[in-house]
């Protein structure tokens, strides 16, 4: 929302400049100001809610004893940076397009115009860098979750393997925390792990000993499934061939008491 209104804010400063008129609502004033204070109202409403969410992250990323300097370290920086920056590096490139292009903004109106229209759109534009920002923090953070859930899949094969039901509530918790039921194979894991929780009360640590379906890794279980798929049919050919001879056997069988019966002459 905040990207969006630095981009409409910068076209209305743009078309005020090129037309110069007062705009088509003359009634209710210059349609060019009219939206541009409706995308500053929404590059305000915007940035101001989002202050609660970053400060909930920024305090997460800490161990709890030093959340309360990183908080103060956190509202004394962006309070710095904000108020300093905000007005010091516009009025700088103003001063340096003014010097660059020659402009005469004291004798000038059309310049002094382009100036300020100029530190406007800095401000505004300075909006599309919240957009590379969240796409980094997005990529930062998925990766991050993705190597939280591999260590957490660990520690609930590690629980499993120990057999230690307290250990395997608390993977299963730390793993849910992490979404991973959300996933394809970390919701069939917790789901066997939950069983297992189940089984353990009922029947004990025996549940699980020498299963390799609660600790084997997804490789483990690819190998052993086509293990298992190999003796599967070299059963199913000695079956049709003990099938085979069994069937011979019969129609022996059958022949030979034919033979007894038939009376001799």
């Amino acid at each position: 929302i905040a990207v969006l209104g630095g981009i409409v804010g910068t076209g209305c400063l743009y078309g005020k400049l090129r037309g110069k008129d007062a705009g088509y609502a003359r009634a209710w004033g210059d349609h060019w100001l009219w939206f541009l204070f409706i995308a500053v109202f929404f590059i305000f409403g915007a940035l101001n809610a989002s202050v609660p969410g970053l400060c909930g992250i920024n305090m997460e990323v800490v161990s709890p004893r030093m959340r309360t300097f990183a908080s103060g370290i956190e509202l004394t920086v962006r309070n710095i940076l904000g108020y300093v920056c905000g007005p010091l590096i516009p009025g700088v490139i103003m001063d340096v397009a003014a010097s660059t292009f020659k402009w005469s903004p004291a004798e000038k109106q059309a310049d002094k115009d382009w100036q300020l229209c100029l530190g406007l759109g800095v401000v505004l534009s300075g909006n599309l860098v919240v957009w590379w920002l969240l796409s980094r923090a997005v990529g930062a953070a998925r990766v991050a979750l993705q190597e939280s859930q591999t260590a957490a899949m660990g520690q609930l094969q590690k629980a499993l393997q120990s057999e230690d039901v307290v250990l395997l509530e608390a993977a299963v918790q730390q793993a849910t925390g992490l979404h991973m039921h959300n996933t394809e194979d970390g919701g069939a894991v917790i789901g066997m792990a939950n069983e297992a929780i189940g089984a353990f009360h009922q029947v004990g640590k025996a549940v699980v000993r020498g299963s390799q379906a609660f600790t084997a890794s997804r490789e483990e279980l690819s190998v052993s499934l086509a293990h298992l798929e190999g003796k599967v049919e070299i059963l199913e050919m000695e079956n049709e061939e003990l099938r085979r001879r069994l069937a011979e056997a019969l129609q022996s069988n059958s022949t030979q008491q034919a033979d007894a019966r038939v009376p001799l002459l």
